[in-house]
């Protein structure tokens, strides 16, 4: 009967593997194969495709623009037919005859809607792409939400000189580098504990030098069995390799999509922002794995849980870009944000959990927690790399700066505290002997899911006005986001304080049991 259940457990997990690589392929084809295979027709012949039904004009201060800042900010007035419910109006600003962006004009603070009107003020902001001097033509378009374009205007053209933008970039980033070198020094203090805390720890071995540095080499050295071996390969660093061949891919798709190698500004950008992105999901890591100061887990379980994190993100990427384009062509683009990445992402990231559940090392609430946290923390740190690098080449210094706090500091556990419950339930499970860890992947996710569903609801909470967004700031966030964490941070102090003595002394009462019972057979 073991046999078969773990069989069973076997068959599911394969199945998770399979799931997880199609997702990877997926993602590749969506990030690298599929915009080859797209029609490669120039962005100027797309727009002026379109029948002509606008006139637009922007006020000149000069032949040629020099920015201080970026995005930089440029008043455009549109004449347009009258505007029906579900239009808007798109300003396409193409570069080198690619569409860089595309600005939704939006009602002021003073309007509700557009409908109805025939002329519009505009203020279309142009971001910094790292080309110091480029010619950027912009083309007001009427849409349909469903329907697509309706009428365009004559494209108005503009020359941009970021010369003086580079200076106070350059400022603020040299601010941000010794703010970096700073972090740099206390990563490598905590790092030096972390290693000597790891140095004196012992762990409960399930074969023999199990965790000496010569099985970190060799993993499958002394394992015998095929579970032996399967422990071993997903705590070395072979499974590291296999993750970080992932992520790799991933941050290959970001550093030419950010056109971060058009400049060693753009390259430095990208560079920073990585490290930026990597400072609090570190502290994280360290901190939670501290904390378990009774039964501390091996460090390098701890290594391949967050590097899941980041293949998880890889994983995300397709499904997130498909379910995304069919809910925007339906007119309902925030529902996927709020709704189906939530469910993408999260079960993704538990199917590391369903991997490690196998693993003698995941044998409580805490343990799962625990990881549950430090694979969430994974997931940010890739996350919080594309956030980042897409502010300096898409916003400014400041709010690259405002960017790094928001992703680093206000929200930086959510992911964790999203994970860890479902880290918890499955845990939990292991912990009470349930016969089919790999399967609590199924429920154990709905916590996780309800918590970034209440997280990514802002937009559909926007559509409420100003009530909607006070809901959003003053209820739900504190409620949801904070309360998860003190939730999180409730169910390790109960779990290490409470639960785990207990599960201790539990375990060894039974290895004093079975010595006593060896002892007894060779006395006979």
């Amino acid at each position: 009967m073991t046999q078969k259940l773990s069989q069973l457990n076997s068959i599911f997990l394969i199945l998770l593997l399979l799931i997880g690589a199609c997702a990877i392929s997926l993602s590749i084809f969506d990030l690298f194969v599929l915009p080859a295979l797209l029609p490669n027709e120039s962005a100027t012949a797309q727009l002026m495709a379109v029948p002509m039904g606008l006139d637009a004009s922007i006020d000149y201060p000069s032949d040629i623009y020099m920015p201080q800042d970026s995005p930089y900010v440029v008043d455009m007035t549109i004449d347009t037919p009258a505007i029906q419910d579900g239009e808007t109006i798109n300003v396409y600003i193409v570069a080198n005859d690619k569409i860089r962006e595309v600005y939704e004009c939006l009602p002021s603070d003073e309007e509700i809607t557009f409908v109805g009107r025939t002329q519009i003020f505009c203020p279309v902001e142009i971001s910094h792409a790292y080309i110091v001097q480029e010619q950027v033509m912009l083309y007001p378009v009427l849409e349909h939400y469903i329907d697509g374009p309706i009428y365009r205007s004559a494209p108005l053209s503009m020359s941009i000189n970021w010369d003086d933008y580079d200076s106070l970039f350059w400022g603020y980033s040299i601010m941000m580098f010794f703010f970096a070198v700073i972090a740099l020094v206390f990563m490598t203090a905590v790092l030096i504990v972390v290693l000597y805390v790891t140095a004196g720890a012992r762990h409960v071995e399930q074969y023999k030098e199990e965790y000496s540095l010569t099985n970190l080499v060799n993993p499958f050295r002394n394992a015998t069995t095929w579970t032996d071996r399967y422990q071993a390969f997903i705590a070395s660093p072979l499974f590291w390799f296999v993750e970080l061949a992932g992520i790799a891919v991933l941050l290959l798709y970001i550093l030419f999509a950010s056109n971060a190698l058009v400049s060693f500004s753009a390259l430095f950008a990208f560079v920073l922002s990585g490290f930026l992105a990597l400072i609090t999901p570190f502290l994280w890591t360290a901190l939670m794995w501290l904390a378990d100061y009774k039964e501390r887990e091996p460090l390098r379980i701890i290594i391949s849980l967050f590097l899941w994190g980041g293949i998880a993100a890889l994983m995300s990427i397709g499904f997130n870009s498909i379910f995304g384009d069919i809910f925007t062509a339906l007119g309902i683009g925030f529902l996927a944000t709020m709704i189906m990445a939530p469910i993408i992402e999260e079960f993704f990231k538990g199917m590391g959990l369903a991997v490690f559940s196998l693993h003698h090392e995941l044998n409580s609430m805490v343990d799962g927690l625990i990881y549950g946290f430090i694979i969430g923390m994974g997931f940010s740190f890739v996350e919080d790399w594309l956030y980042l690098v897409n502010n300096p080449m898409g916003g400014n210094p400041v709010s690259w700066f405002t960017v790094f706090i928001l992703r680093s500091f206000v929200f930086s556990a959510n992911h964790g505290v999203f994970t860890a419950m479902t880290g918890a339930i499955m845990g939990y499970l292991k912990e009470k002997n349930f016969a089919f860890p790999t399967f609590g992947l199924l429920f154990a996710t709905i916590p996780a899911m309800f918590l970034h569903a209440v997280h990514n609801s802002v937009e559909f909470w926007s559509l409420f006005g100003e009530f909607g967004l006070l809901t959003y700031c003053c209820l739900l966030m504190p409620l949801f986001d904070y309360g998860g964490l003190v939730l999180v941070m409730i169910l390790l102090v109960v779990g290490v304080f409470f639960m785990q003595p207990l599960k201790l002394k539990e375990e060894k009462g039974s290895e004093e049991s079975k010595k006593e019972a060896l002892a007894g057979k060779k006395g006979k």
